[in-house]
């Protein structure tokens, strides 16, 4: 069976790897004829090209999955059923069912308020409604089938543990308001069906008292809105752009507040029973909705800097007057000093890119470089800066020093891992001593950036540190004198030999476009 394996390995590339490369390893050569990247033993000298192993090679290196085998034995048969249809938290599915849910949030926070002005029900409240409805019952669902995130940084699956934790948290304020939901459905179908003016006063106004218990909703997104913030954050490389989008939650946040104010003071005119209100000596009672609401929207605002042309004339008005310039006046502060922290980060992120540029064209000029070769100098420049904006170097992360060996080592493991498994020893070399895999992900990997036409090592060079070199992304030619150009791309690897003995390198490694590669260092 060795022999047949063997010669199937022969036939679908030049190289011959070792019986132990290749043992129960067919699933990866079949997904690497699938590819159409194969070696040639005049490239494996030097330039040596290998494929990586296409989607196969995602699942067969998801670790984190070889665990489960032995999970699977101890879970309870509902929980063994149910596994399948249980989401990881925080994946772009749960994350965009998060986010449909604040949509609803926010339409609650708009609309709910907005009823002491006694707007028209038109189409779009009936469909919001509606779809608010199913979607909070759906949502119960929802949280039985999501998985639970452990301090150890696992995904519980376990229908029962997650049941039990949903069960001790939200379950009873979530099953309460979707019940409530209904209720309010049920209450103005009956008091519409009656006929009575009085039966329908009632029930309008127990449906106003049910939809403000839905506001209670805003505990659970105040909850979980720094989870949530923090995955949508996670998944935005670009600084500026998270600097913004903070800048952007302190203006939503502020309107949001200042929406409420509105509705609480126009409220306290039309139902306080006064002869005189702001509302009937500013001559405002019989203006439309929109312009009433736009009065009582600047009032608020106008709060925060202690100023209005509109004044309370009862007692209630003043003393509202009164809570929400005190309110103001904490608002004001913190939002001004957060917008003003974020300003002064983006202006020292762009001075400090334009004075590291206006250095580097000093330097050049100085020195009197020729034009052809500062072009090549910025190019090389702009994409190193471009890079790590994409990839952070773990250097510049402060906070990676805080973190134990341990849990670094598996950091590196996780993300050069991977890359390490498309060449076929180390995928085997991973199934035999893991633990060497992750000593070696973890000190002996570095990262190079290229910029186009850069040359990593020339024909006759001896390396003085001897690398291996793995191509994450772009385009490199390896030349050698006598042969066909070889083009490398992601997934490929060169100077594999200098791993295994002292070597000299018998062609021209170099970049058509810009580059990333991963370094594997022989010394270390």
């Amino acid at each position: 069976a060795d022999e047949e394996q063997h010669e199937e390995e022969e036939e679908e590339c030049d190289f011959v790897p070792l019986p132990t490369w290749t043992k129960g390893r067919k699933s990866h050569h079949r997904s690497r004829r699938g590819s159409g990247v194969t070696a040639s033993h005049s490239d494996s000298v030097d330039g040596g090209q290998g494929s990586k192993n296409g989607p196969s090679l995602t699942r067969n290196l998801a670790w984190a999955d070889l665990d489960d085998l032995d999970e699977t034995e101890l879970m309870t048969p509902i929980d063994r059923m149910v596994r399948r249809f249980i989401m990881q938290p925080y994946t772009p599915k749960r994350l965009a069912w998060d986010v449909c849910g604040f949509i609803f949030v926010c339409l609650d926070i708009l609309l709910i308020p907005m009823s002491v002005f006694e707007p028209e029900r038109t189409a779009f409240d009936v469909t919001c409604e509606w779809s608010g409805r199913f979607f909070w019952s759906f949502d119960i669902i929802a949280q039985f089938l999501t998985g639970l995130l452990t301090d150890e940084g696992q995904v519980d699956k376990s229908f029962t543990a997650i049941s039990r934790a949903y069960f001790k948290t939200w379950f009873a304020l979530d099953l309460t308001l979707v019940l409530m939901d209904w209720a309010d459905f049920s209450i103005t179908s009956a008091s519409t069906s009656a006929g009575s003016d009085i039966e329908f006063a009632r029930g309008v106004q127990i449906m106003r008292v049910l939809r403000m218990f839905r506001l209670a909703r805003l505990l659970r997104l105040t909850k979980n809105a720094p989870s949530v913030s923090r995955s949508i954050f996670f998944k935005v490389h670009s600084e500026v752009l998270t600097i913004i989008l903070s800048i952007l939650r302190i203006m939503v946040i502020v309107v949001v507040i200042t929406h409420i104010l509105a509705c609480i003071w126009y409220g306290a005119a039309v139902n306080s029973g006064a002869e005189v209100t702001w509302l009937i000596e500013e001559g405002l009672d019989q203006e439309s909705l929109a312009y009433r609401y736009t009065a009582s929207f600047h009032w608020a605002l106008t709060q925060f800097i202690g100023s209005s042309d509109i004044v309370p004339h009862t007692h209630l008005e003043r003393t509202i007057a009164v809570a929400v310039l005190l309110m103001g006046f904490v608002i004001t502060s913190s939002a001004v000093g957060s917008i003003t922290t974020a300003m002064t980060r983006l202006q020292f992120i762009a001075a400090h890119s334009m004075e590291q540029m206006t250095l580097m064209n000093r330097y050049l000029a100085e020195h009197g470089i020729s034009s052809r070769l500062a072009a090549r100098v910025h190019r090389s420049v702009l994409h190193a800066l471009s890079e790590q904006k994409r990839n952070t170097p773990e250097s510049q992360v402060e906070l990676m020093s805080l973190i134990s060996e341990p849990l670094r080592i598996e950091l590196h493991y996780e993300i050069n891992g991977p890359v390490l498994q498309y060449h076929p020893f180390f995928r085997c070399y991973n199934k035999t001593n893991p633990a060497a895999v992750r000593q070696v992900c973890h000190q002996a990997m570095s990262f190079l950036t290229l910029a186009r036409s850069d040359t990593v090592f020339c024909e006759g060079e001896v390396p003085s540190c001897p690398k291996m070199f793995f191509v994450l992304s772009g385009r490199l030619l390896y030349i050698r004198e006598g042969a066909d150009a070889s083009s490398l791309i992601q997934g490929q690897w060169a100077a594999e030999p200098v791993l295994w003995t002292k070597w000299v390198h018998q062609g021209v490694l170099k970049a058509v476009t810009d580059c990333s590669l991963l370094c594997l260092d022989r010394e270390q």
